[in-house]
């Protein structure tokens, strides 16, 4: 199994969005595991420095997260 994560910025627009999931449930249907809608935070990451630093060590993480996982993954897909 194979998972993809797909982050999309559109126009601020109910009606984009709603086709937008529209399609993607008609292309990828009961496939879809998660889909969220990720607020604007452009403004606060620029400024405020301490969201600025959630989202690095946020963003650390993860990397460490994935880093961990492929040293350890058991399938042979290394």
């Amino acid at each position: 199994m194979r998972r993809i994560n797909i982050t999309i910025e559109i126009e601020d627009s109910n009606e984009l969005e709603y086709a937008l999931e529209l399609e993607l449930k008609e292309t990828f249907g009961s496939s879809i595991i998660n889909y969220t809608r990720l607020p604007d935070d452009k403004q606060l990451y620029l400024t405020d420095h301490k969201y600025r630093e959630c989202c690095m060590r946020v963003k650390a993480a993860n990397r460490a997260k994935y880093e961990y996982f492929d040293k350890n993954r058991t399938d042979e897909k290394r």
